[in-house]
């Protein structure tokens, strides 16, 4: 599996300054580090859309183009956003479940202060 673009990897490593998994990670070979990078920037930045965006019409509607834009790009379709762009140059775009994605999303939208996270579906 070929290294993760360098822009793509800046973006991921963004995502996750100074967190365990940063540090962790460190000690996985190379290919793996990339892909579990790649898994763990997207996941950090869904969490924290609950916990970061005060207007909860706003968390919901992030929350909804997150999973879109997964959908859409394990449907083949290409992403502009680098953190989908490295699931997919990493290969775990290949091995992400929709439906398990779903429920993540949906869980998230359920921890937002609104009840409707069935919008979603």
């Amino acid at each position: 599996m070929p290294r993760l673009d360098p822009d793509l990897r800046r973006a991921c490593e963004e995502q996750v300054p100074g967190t365990l998994f940063a540090l962790a990670s460190r000690f996985l070979p190379p290919p793996e580090r990339d892909r579990v990078l790649a898994l763990e920037a997207l996941l950090s930045a869904v969490r924290t859309v609950p916990v970061t965006v005060s207007d909860p019409g706003v968390a919901l509607a992030k929350l909804t183009w997150w999973q879109q834009e997964v959908e859409r790009a394990v449907g083949a379709q290409p992403s502009q956003h680098p953190l989908v762009r490295a699931l997919a140059e990493t290969g775990v775009l290949e091995s992400l479940s929709p439906d398990v994605w779903r429920a993540l999303v949906l869980d998230l939208a359920a921890q937002v202060d609104r009840p409707a996270a069935s919008d979603l579906l």
